[in-house]
């Protein structure tokens, strides 16, 4: 990952910009690249004729919990009020 600075007329400004392969590269050195993301756990974008195509990224044993929940009722189902009293109590 490469770090670029710029001035903003008085203060700076960091982008983190991700690092950039060729797909020929990258298929030439695909085993050394994969190993190379695992170990720094930076992600490395894959470029076909100077365009981004593909991201290659660490893989992460935690899976993302956004998306990961089926309602199976609509929302006005699932925000109605229930009509049981209850006891918080009990």
């Amino acid at each position: 990952m490469r770090l670029a600075c710029r001035s903003d007329h008085g203060s700076v400004t960091m982008v983190m910009t991700d690092r950039m392969i060729t797909a020929t590269r990258l298929k030439a050195e695909l085993l050394g690249v994969l190993d190379a993301v695992q170990a720094s756990g930076d992600s490395l974008v894959v470029t076909k004729r100077g365009r981004p195509v593909a991201r290659v990224v660490p893989f992460s044993d935690e899976a993302p919990l956004a998306g990961s929940v089926r309602f199976l009722v609509g929302d006005d189902e699932l925000l109605a009020p229930i009509e049981e009293t209850w006891d918080a109590e009990r």
